[in-house]
């Protein structure tokens, strides 16, 4: 199985090939601003650096949110375009679900299960989504809760005291010792997608109605 991941929901911009659980192939940005020039060019580089042509792909696998509003939508819509034949497969991944694949598979059988893990992304107005995961063994894990929006301040009196809080932008010196820095990526959104196909748990969905979680509402920006 050879799945496309797509990655666009915060500063970083891009996609990564995934051929039976190996990554084969990445090309990603960290910019603001730039998804709607960088992601289809991302794409095409993406495939002839895997070998591979787009009739090649099976699942094309789509951070589908929380996260920037404007990259997420991006990022869905171009998804969406590129499965409307039904040929490949549509798969939506929460940014949270993303978060949790890649701290989960950092770890080892000799760690100690299960654990929580609490994935937390920064929003604006000093707002966060937060989510909760029990890891229950290397890349297996179940939602504890549903994405939560809370602020910086009310994140230690959500959170457990035994929580790994994962993060890749949490700026706030919120219990340092136990915030794990992970960057988004394009890597994991596909290789999240591989697991959950694996342990068939995935869900694929229709272009035509899937829609972005959001999770709030748009904020525009005032113009000077």
């Amino acid at each position: 199985m050879i799945i496309l991941g797509i990655e666009s929901t915060s500063l970083v911009c891009g996609s990564a090939v995934v051929r039976s659980g190996e990554i084969i192939a990445i090309n990603e940005i960290k910019e603001a601003n730039v998804h709607d020039l960088y992601l289809t060019g991302s794409v095409r580089n993406v495939l002839k650096d895997a070998g591979i042509s787009f009739d090649d792909i099976d699942v094309v696998a789509v951070s589908s949110g929380p996260g920037s509003f404007t990259g997420t939508r991006i990022g869905v819509s171009f998804a969406k375009g590129l499965t409307l034949t039904n040929r490949p497969q549509l798969l939506g991944i929460s940014t949270m679900e993303s978060l949790v694949y890649a701290y989960s598979s950092s770890l080892t059988q000799q760690d100690r299960f299960p654990l929580t893990v609490a994935c937390i992304l920064e929003s604006h107005g000093n707002r966060c989504f937060l989510q909760r995961f029990n890891v229950t063994s290397r890349m297996q894990w179940e939602a504890l809760s549903v994405i939560d929006i809370v602020t910086v301040s009310e994140i230690q009196t959500t959170v457990d005291a035994r929580d790994v809080l994962v993060s890749p932008t949490l700026s706030e010196p919120i219990m340092p010792a136990k915030v794990v820095c992970i960057e988004l990526s394009a890597a994991y959104v596909a290789m999240c997608a591989y697991v959950m196909i694996d342990s068939k748990r995935q869900k694929n969905v229709d272009p035509l109605t899937f829609e972005p979680t959001y999770r709030q509402e748009f904020v525009g920006k005032r113009l000077p």
